[in-house]
């Protein structure tokens, strides 16, 4: 399902290595993925989609 490139029964290091090879073997623009991560929390707040909604309402009621 998550296409590693393991046996059926691997032990629990095959699959930390083979999981660990897969994300080293993705390069992420770290900068870009941040600011598409403000941009949405940006564009979303105040609506109930966003996870971060909770977060910040939780946040509002125990400063007061």
């Amino acid at each position: 399902a998550f296409k590693l490139n393991v046996k059926a029964r691997s032990s629990k290091d095959d699959l930390v290595l083979a999981a660990s090879r897969h994300f080293t073997s993705h390069m992420v623009d770290e900068v870009d993925t941040i600011a598409r991560f403000l941009y949405t929390v940006h564009s979303n707040k105040g609506t109930s989609e966003t996870p971060l909604a909770n977060v910040d309402s939780a946040a509002s009621r125990h400063q007061s």
